[in-house]
């Protein structure tokens, strides 16, 4: 398609009966569960929820990153991890929550910057 002109062209293509996608309909990319990533109105933060549970080893992940950003602490039960502006507070199943980035998709980049 041609967005300037709104011009179509179709092209004839073979459909592969044997395909997950075009064969049989099958899409599991998109089925796929996905992270829940919520704006936390009037607390200017982002909470990031991974589609499944992790468990995350904070005191190591602690020694790995802690050359990554300007200040990581270790607490009982998350991790608080400060790079500029930028705060994030890591728990253990992986919930996030990202403190100075209003956009969602950034602050998932931050946080997988730093949990892989």
């Amino acid at each position: 398609m041609n967005l300037w002109t709104g011009e179509t062209t179709r092209i004839p293509v073979a459909r592969d009966e044997d395909c997950p996608c075009c064969g049989r309909g099958e899409y599991p990319f998109l089925e796929a569960p996905r992270d829940l990533v919520n704006p936390l109105c009037g607390h200017e933060a982002i909470q990031i929820s991974p589609s499944r549970e992790r468990s995350l080893n904070l005191p190591d992940l602690a020694k790995r990153i802690s050359s990554m950003a300007d200040l990581v602490t270790l607490r009982e039960d998350l991790l608080e991890i400060k790079k500029g502006e930028l705060r994030i507070l890591l728990f253990p199943s992986g919930r996030a929550i990202v403190y100075g980035e209003r956009d969602p998709l950034r602050a998932k980049i931050w946080v997988e910057k730093y949990v892989g």
